[in-house]
């Protein structure tokens, strides 16, 4: 029926030739359908598997950061508490230097006394 309908629509030469080659015609557009299938779902196959593999790396590397962050977060905490213990520390050594040399009696002399000299000497 398809032989003799491309043969009416052909002519008798070309459309006997062309049903010679048609099935050749139809196994090699079979073989690259075939082919471009396979190349097709090979490169889907192919992107989702690297999609999912950085994905998964992406979320990993997230985490390792957030927790790097809060290991941080908390080191610089401990270190500001540390630090404002010192300050408070020296201001309380600076208060007390203070109301020692206020309380000096040879505060107004010229010459460092024994007690002036050891509050300087706490300085350092």
């Amino acid at each position: 029926m398809l032989v003799s309908f491309v043969i009416s629509m052909l002519g008798k030469r070309l459309g006997v030739v062309f049903t010679r080659l048609l099935p050749y015609l139809l196994a090699v557009l079979a073989v690259v359908f075939f082919l471009w299938w396979i190349y097709d779902s090979g490169y889907d196959n192919g992107v989702a598997d690297i999609e999912t593999k950085y994905q998964t790396a992406i979320q990993e590397e997230r985490h390792r950061q957030i927790e790097a962050n809060a290991i941080a977060l908390e080191e610089a905490r401990q270190r500001q508490a540390e630090l404002e213990r010192l300050l408070d520390e020296r201001n309380r050594e600076i208060e007390d230097l203070l109301v020692e040399g206020e309380s000096d009696p040879d505060a107004d002399r010229r010459a460092i006394g024994a007690d002036s000299v050891l509050r300087i000497n706490r300085i350092r």
